[in-house]
């Protein structure tokens, strides 16, 4: 197992937040890590087709930020 790091990000309104969400992952392969993200990302609202996780209504967006293998 390997473990990630999963940093989300967030615009709500005119505020842009870099990092709101610092997540480890443990997965066997980037794209089994890649999985985890979109359901983490998920349980904050609905996605469009750029994987942007929408809230409050269209006023909030959350995506993942990076994902990358921590050693």
């Amino acid at each position: 197992m390997r473990f990630y790091k999963l940093v989300l990000s967030e615009k709500r309104d005119e505020f842009y937040f870099e990092v709101i969400y610092e997540i480890f992952i443990k997965a066997k392969n980037r794209d089994k890590a890649y999985n985890k993200a979109l359901k983490i990302a998920a349980t904050f609202g609905e996605s469009d087709e750029d994987m942007i996780f929408w809230t409050e209504g269209g006023n909030a967006a959350i995506w993942i930020k990076t994902l990358g293998e921590v050693i």
